[in-house]
């Protein structure tokens, strides 16, 4: 019987260490459909639809400037909380349905130097842990 049972905890830790190792994959995979972009300065108005509404538009036309035509985002959103005006602005959040827009953005990501998106810095989307 305690065999039995050793066995069994055996191929339970077995079967969580490869729970655990499918969930880092799926992450991992899921982040290669992500962007950061950082320096783009938060809206001023008041209304939190409003503010997303700016964000994304915002985006898209970043995403124009850097000749993106694989396929559109499929979610934008500002991380962490709302802060003062005049602060450092939040992160943005992008996620695309393909990996092929990320390599595309990041390949082209020198056409924001100068003009109207100076300052703007877009990168891979880092562990949580980072950010």
């Amino acid at each position: 019987m305690l065999k039995q049972l050793n066995g069994l905890l055996r191929v339970a830790s077995e079967l969580l260490t490869e729970q655990k190792n499918f969930d880092d994959s799926l992450e991992q995979r899921q982040r290669e459909h992500l962007l950061v972009i950082t320096g783009l300065p938060e809206s001023t108005e008041q209304q939190r639809m409003d503010r997303a509404a700016a964000d994304n538009r915002n985006v898209r036309q970043i995403l124009n400037e850097l000749n993106i035509d694989r396929c559109l985002p499929s979610a934008v959103f500002r991380l962490g909380k709302q802060r003062e005006p005049g602060s450092k602005p939040r992160p943005i959040k992008v996620q695309f349905p393909c990996t092929a827009a990320v390599v595309e953005a990041l390949r082209n990501k020198k056409k924001l130097v100068g003009g109207k998106f100076k300052g703007i810095n877009i990168r891979k989307k880092a562990c949580i842990d980072k950010i």
